[in-house]
Parts: structure tokens; sequence; C-alpha cells
């Protein structure tokens, strides 16, 4: 059985700190339109109030880019053997 845990403090009027089991977030905004910024990333939500509809959009953190070593190893191994056919 899993348990959930979910708790929201309103601040002043249209700010909230939204706590989780696993993360911590800010939601800032008024009914149809709020954008949220927690540790996984920001959100922006905008709905039609009172019909239930509201469509999310998701903007997830930036990864770290991937280590090229490997890459640029490879490009240096391929132009040191073209040179040498010459």
């Amino acid at each position: 059985m899993r348990l959930n845990f979910f708790r929201r403090f309103r601040i002043v009027p249209g700010l909230w700190l939204n706590l989780s089991k696993r993360s911590i977030s800010a939601t800032v905004g008024v009914r149809g339109l709020k954008a949220t910024i927690g540790s996984r990333g920001k959100q922006i939500t905008a709905g039609l109030p009172g019909t239930g509809l509201s469509a999310t959009k998701v903007m997830r953190k930036r990864t770290k880019p991937a280590d090229d070593t490997g890459r640029r190893l490879l490009e240096k191994a391929l132009r040191s053997k073209g040179r040498s056919r010459r």
C-alpha cells in the first residue's frame, strides 16, 4: 500500500507553498492561470474556471551536458588517420 502526502499553504493571496513527500514548490497566480516552480522544474497551467478544463506546459530542468571526451578523442583519431593517408 502506497502512502501519499501533499499539503498546500497560502502565504498571501496568489502565492502558495506546496509540500509533498519528495519536494517543495511555490505556486503563483490567479484563478485560471498559475505558474509553479519547484525542484523538478517549472510548469505553467492555464484553465477555464468552472469547467474542469486545463492545459499544463512543463519546462523540465536542464540536464548537465554529457561529457563529450570520447567523441572528441574519436574525432581527433579520425582526423589523424586521414592525414596519414596523404
